[in-house]
């Protein structure tokens, strides 16, 4: 069965910096950062001293605090109810500074207030240990692990459609070994991750997964770096159906190749196109499979203004009821232009499909965001946001619209 951004339109996400592209599927799709600085990065870095040094670690505290109001809660199609709404969500990391090897956490906590819809009120929390161990000049040895609880947030399109809140508990642990030889980079990985849903009526959705990747890059020139990768998934629900009776165990495999590339000094690039195959472990059901790709492309037309464009089709993990998998398809833009040195303007398109296997369901996404920050200090940004979301689905409950305005300060402690 073939998948794709069909008639319905092509899709739009919109990444924070130019070289991010983490797939879900728990395979890596990611390559060499072309190193252009885009002008959000530089208005948040700029006049920042780097952080304190305790020991052998630098130890970077942060703290993220907003206060607004939602206009749908609880993402319903109709009677939307709004609420004053509260985030406070600081972190905490520490990185060793050592000539070799490396060891180091980070740690998060996040909490949710809604004062005229108070039984949504949530707290998140989580950490990751990480350490590497080098051998020689041209291998290493990485390894983390760690756990978190979320929320999952009401836009998801694995929400469910109820009054309550879901929170997941997830703990995972991943290896990489690294080798390189001349132009040569070559990278194994195997990653396992533990999800489970905290409320027992959705312990259907409690499941494991197993991935593994392996993945070849050739530093080409100093401007272009290309790469092949192959990955593997497991995915094992602990209930053998869901609420409708359907068997969701599956594994999903694929390759993809891609390059990155900086083509001028103001402009960089980076693709990649594949395929990825599903197979269900039922019989009876049909596979699935489709095109995997990403195109990126970061551009700086002027020392204040930068523009980030993305293009991307992915399989995702889905415990929507009769779905194991999701095609995502996606493409968006963000432009970021600093008005003088203490403002900052941002803003964001995003449009994007969810396509569900098996159940025929189809999200049809939009969202669009604009925000102005101010640098009160290097170290504090005080930020006012507005955020628009829509979607349309063929699930009748899962349509809704939202408006977000916000004030926020970002500290870096």
């Amino acid at each position: 069965m073939k998948r794709g951004i069909g008639a319905r339109g092509a899709s739009i996400a919109i990444c924070a910096t130019a070289a991010h592209a983490l797939a879900t599927s728990g395979a890596v799709a990611q390559v060499t950062d072309p190193g252009i600085q885009t002008v959000g990065e530089r208005f948040v870095r700029s006049d920042r001293a780097a952080p304190p040094i305790v020991g052998a670690f630098t130890v970077d505290a942060r703290l993220f605090a907003s206060a607004g109001y939602e206009t749908n809660v609880l993402a319903l199609p109709v009677d939307a109810d709004g609420s004053p709404a509260f985030i406070v969500n600081p972190t905490l990391a520490a990185t060793s500074i050592w000539s070799l090897h490396q060891v180091g956490f980070n740690s998060f906590a996040r909490i949710n207030r809604f004062t005229d819809t108070a039984d949504q009120n949530t707290n998140d929390f989580g950490g990751t240990g990480f350490g590497r161990l080098d051998i020689g000049r041209n291998a290493a040895i990485s390894v983390n692990g760690g756990f978190s609880r979320r929320t999952v947030g009401r836009g998801s399109p694995d929400a469910a459609f109820r009054d309550d809140p879901q929170q997941t508990d997830e703990l995972f642990f991943g290896a990489t070994a690294t080798a390189r030889r001349s132009r040569l980079i070559a990278t194994a990985s195997a990653a396992f991750r533990r999800i489970d849903f905290r409320n027992p009526i959705d312990d259907f959705n409690d499941r494991d997964e197993v991935s593994l990747s392996a993945r070849l890059g050739v530093l080409v020139t100093p401007r272009l770096t290309t790469f092949a990768e192959g990955f593997y998934v497991d995915r094992q629900f602990d209930q053998g159906v869901d609420q409708i009776g359907v068997t969701r165990d599956s594994a999903v495999y694929g390759a993809r190749g891609g390059l990155s590339m900086r083509l001028t000094d103001v402009l960089s690039a980076e693709g990649s196109i594949g395929f990825f195959e599903v197979e269900q472990e039922n019989e009876a059901l049909a596979n699935q499979s489709g095109l995997d790709f990403l195109v990126e492309a970061t551009w700086n037309p002027s020392d204040l203004t930068s523009l980030i464009v993305r293009a991307r089709q992915e399989n995702q993990a889905s415990v929507q009821p009769g779905a194991n998998n999701r095609i995502r398809s996606e493409v968006g833009v963000i432009v970021q232009q600093e008005v003088t040195r203490r403002w900052l303007a941002t803003g964001n398109l995003r449009y994007f499909e969810d396509e569900f296997d098996l159940s025929g369901r189809l999200d049809e996404n939009f969202e669009g965001s604009a925000s102005l920050g101010y640098k009160l200090s290097p170290r504090l940004i005080a930020e006012a946001s507005y955020r628009y979301f829509d979607r349309s689905s063929t699930e009748p409950l899962a349509n809704f619209s939202n408006n977000t305005i916000s004030v926020a300060l970002r500290a870096a402690l």
